[in-house]
């Protein structure tokens, strides 16, 4: 079963419609119908909270995250690094912001299966090349120091080059490597490097907040 699938059967146990439902949220019956029909798979995470609350159930059981319960306490958090500026879904371009890390509190559940992973970096994004998956002002967890040879293509990835950081997807080509771009603009255009060249991939995404 999807999370939308178990968002409407718990509306409706709940004998509320679209509209009622999406009062109570905060958000419009169109944006509900759309989490329903898994239009939109990443719910924000007040919203989220807000739908537990309203339905009497936990994040955890919406997102059918129960498997990991028994790994995390669902009420407990962990402490992340943060880089608080925004990695650039653009040109590899800024400051090198690697010495500059914040610390975040985010819930275990949310994390699911990287909760307590130390790891993990979080990031915020900035930057359009990459908006039809992550758009602008949303948030990225990385998998720090993530072997090249464990990636596939269409991974996405944080590459680094001098110290400049970018979101792209990953694609091997021979002894290339392309970075990706995908985006509603078409002027963001590939990112090749050769095997010689000189960059460092951060990290995989493994897990990213939409700001709808």
């Amino acid at each position: 079963m999807t999370t939308g699938e178990r968002l409407k059967n718990l509306r409706l146990k709940s004998k509320l419609t679209l509209q009622q439902a999406g009062e109570l949220i905060g958000i419009t019956k169109q944006n509900l119908f759309k989490y329903e029909s898994d239009v939109i798979t990443n719910i924000p995470i007040d919203k989220l909270e807000k739908l537990a609350e309203i339905y009497n159930t936990t994040p955890i059981e919406i997102l059918g995250w129960q498997k990991y319960t028994k790994i995390t306490n669902s009420n407990s958090s962990s402490v992340y690094d943060y880089l608080p500026y925004g990695v650039s879904a653009g040109s590899l371009d800024g400051p090198d912001y690697a010495v500059q890390l914040e610390k975040i509190e985010i819930s275990d559940f949310i994390m699911g299966p990287y909760a307590k992973d130390e790891n993990i970096l979080i990031m915020h994004v900035n930057g359009e090349s990459m908006n039809k998956i992550i758009p602008n002002g949303s948030y990225i967890a990385v998998k720090l120091n993530y072997p090249i040879y464990n990636l596939e293509n269409e991974d996405i990835v944080v590459v680094s080059s001098n110290g400049e950081y970018s979101l792209k997807l990953f694609f091997r080509d021979g002894n290339n490597v392309i970075f990706r771009p995908c985006s509603t603009y078409h002027s963001f255009t590939d990112i090749k490097f050769s095997e010689f060249e000189n960059f460092t991939i951060l990290g995989k995404v493994v897990m990213y907040c939409v700001n709808l």
